[in-house]
């Protein structure tokens, strides 16, 4: 497996610029060119949902952009034709804390049927596997258990589906529900632990990376 350079992320990002300079690509990216500048000096690391972004603005899939591998463009693919290889990283979602960041480098990669993928409405490239932690999500989801993410950037949020969110710096997987007046409810399915509110003014609080749209254990 080819192996992952933060460095070489940066310069797959300047040779698929759109525009003639840094400032237009920071631009592009729609971020400020200071925070372009920390990504640089790798005094900032990108998310999984920054890469989702990314490779949407660009054009280009997750692997080759963080991997080099494959094509700069369409969806990611192994040697066996009709499969996608979807990465997986080391994080874990649970009460503990940890953002998804790219210093969390994938572990492997894991082979998907894509036209599976595409059937559950899924798109290979944005997509992502991380393991769950702890037991507020059962009987939904056990601890260690595999969570497909949804990284499609800008999707709707949907009321009683399960998303990863990053609360103040926690990582975490709950079921979601927006109320009428903007506040946002972070549920766990396990009774034994309360809901946590998330109102209206404090949204800055809360990232929301994907949706889970798939939950892998062993029996």
């Amino acid at each position: 497996m080819t192996g992952f350079s933060y460095d070489e992320v940066i310069d797959r990002i300047i040779e698929k610029n759109p525009g003639n300079t840094e400032g237009e690509l920071a631009k592009a990216l729609g971020i400020a060119p200071n925070t372009w500048t920390a990504y640089k000096r790798g005094e900032r690391s990108f998310g999984l949902n920054e890469i989702a972004e990314i490779c949407d603005t660009l054009g280009v899939d997750a692997e080759w952009l963080l991997l080099g591998a494959k094509p700069a463009s369409g969806p990611l693919a192994v040697e066996e034709p009709g499969f996608s290889l979807i990465p997986r990283y080391s994080v874990s979602a649970s009460a503990g804390t940890g953002l998804v960041a790219l210093e969390e480098r994938p572990l492997d990669q894991l082979a998907f049927r894509t036209d599976w993928l595409r059937d559950i409405g899924l798109n290979p490239a944005f997509c992502g596997l991380i393991k769950s932690a702890g037991d507020s999500m059962l009987p939904t989801i056990p601890d260690g258990a595999q969570l497909l993410v949804d990284l499609t950037p800008g999707q709707q949020l949907r009321s009683g589906y399960l998303y990863v969110v990053v609360l103040e710096g926690d990582l975490l997987v709950k079921r979601l529900n927006r109320r009428i007046d903007g506040t946002i409810e972070l549920i766990s399915d396990n009774p034994l632990y309360p809901k946590e509110i998330v109102d209206a003014q404090q949204l800055d609080r809360l990232t929301i990376p994907g949706r889970v749209a798939w939950i892998g254990h062993a029996v």
